[in-house]
């Protein structure tokens, strides 16, 4: 298969996938580390989302620059600024 005209099916790539699944398993395991920490468990609900939007934005990251082929500068996207319609 091919993504961005790269193999994605060859076997060099399985260290990354697995660096993958480590990573998403430790965000996904993180909510489970505040009742070990006797931290409060309302906490846990924000960590776990902070830690999977983090791991989710590395990761895409990552691949953006592996696959994409540019050299991690941002890529940003001009939005026309208007002036406000004035009230009628």
């Amino acid at each position: 298969m091919l993504v961005y005209g790269k193999d994605i099916d060859e076997t060099a790539l399985v260290r990354e996938m697995g660096a993958v699944v480590a990573a998403s398993g430790a965000a996904a395991t993180s909510p489970l580390l505040v009742p070990a920490l006797g931290w409060n468990p309302l906490i846990a609900l924000p960590l776990g989302g902070l830690t999977a939007s983090a791991i989710t934005r590395m990761i895409g990251d990552a691949c953006i620059r592996h696959y994409g082929g540019y050299g991690g500068e941002s890529k940003s996207i001009r939005i026309p600024v208007t002036s406000p319609v004035p009230a009628a």
